[in-house]
Formats: C-alpha cells, structure tokens, sequence
C-alpha cells in the first residue's frame, strides 16, 4: 500500500511567494513615503509652533520677546510674529530622501540644530518628532506596505 499526494499549482505558489519577497525587500518606496509623513507631521508642527510635539504638554514654542516681534515689522518685508518662520527659510529647507535601508528628512539650514536643541539665549524649539512619536507616525506606512505585499 502507497500513498501518493500530488501537489498542484506549487509553480505558482513557488512564483508568488518571490514576488512577494521582492515587494517586501524594496522597502525605498516605503521609506520615502515613510519620511514623508514625518515631513508633513514637521510642517504642521511649525503651523503649531511647535504644539504637536510630545514636550508641548508643557506648552508650545516659547513666545518672541515683543522686541523681537517688533525688529522683525520694521525691516525689510513684512516680517511676521509666527516662530522660526519670518523668513520661511527653515521651515522651508527640509528634504526628504530614502534609500533601501531608511527614509530621510534633513535639513540644511545650518541654525536649525541650534533651535532644535537650544543654546545659549536661544530657546529650545523641538521641531522634529521624538524617537517614540516618530515610530507612531510611521507605523501604519509600514504596516499597510506588508499587508499589500503578503496579499
């Protein structure tokens, strides 16, 4: 007495089963789309000023001095109240970038690290997300690419 079993569609199973780990190694798209949202999440924090990031629960950015408010009316342009955002340089100088191995945004402003960890009179005004937060933020890009990649 034998038993035989015969396996049907394992060419197709074989071959689905590397398409789904070549999606599930090209992870450069997900890390750009990744870095993107924490780009977005970091423009809205600016709009904020500074509210959405986790030591916010002691209050936003700290204010302009009103001598600095009013330097900013009286030069050139139309200088505003908004926090890091008179000239639009910082806020506007983030990029972002990925590879296979991580998603990026950097800024190149050379007095963004300044603000963003405080020094001397400066004031500390964290415009990245922490560590934590971040991984919130991006949690569902990745979770959504490996539940269309095993489909």
């Amino acid at each position: 007495m034998a038993l035989t079993l015969r396996t049907h569609g394992l060419e197709g199973l074989k071959k689905r089963s590397r398409d789904r780990e070549k999606k599930l190694k090209n992870f450069q798209i997900v890390n750009k789309k990744a870095a993107t949202v924490i780009f977005g999440w970091i423009q809205r924090n600016f709009n904020a000023e500074g509210g959405l990031h986790e030591s916010s629960r002691f209050g936003p950015w700290k204010q302009l001095k009103p001598a600095t408010i009013a330097r900013r009316r009286k030069g050139k342009g139309a200088g505003g109240a908004k926090i890091l955002q008179d000239k639009g340089r910082l806020k506007g100088g983030f990029q972002v970038s990925a590879t296979n191995r991580q998603g990026v945004v950097r800024n190149r402003v050379v007095y963004g690290r300044t603000h963003e960890e405080g020094r001397g009179k400066i004031p500390q005004r964290k415009m990245l997300p922490t560590g934590r937060q971040g991984t919130k933020i991006v949690f569902p890009v990745y979770r959504r690419h490996v539940r269309v990649a095993t489909k």
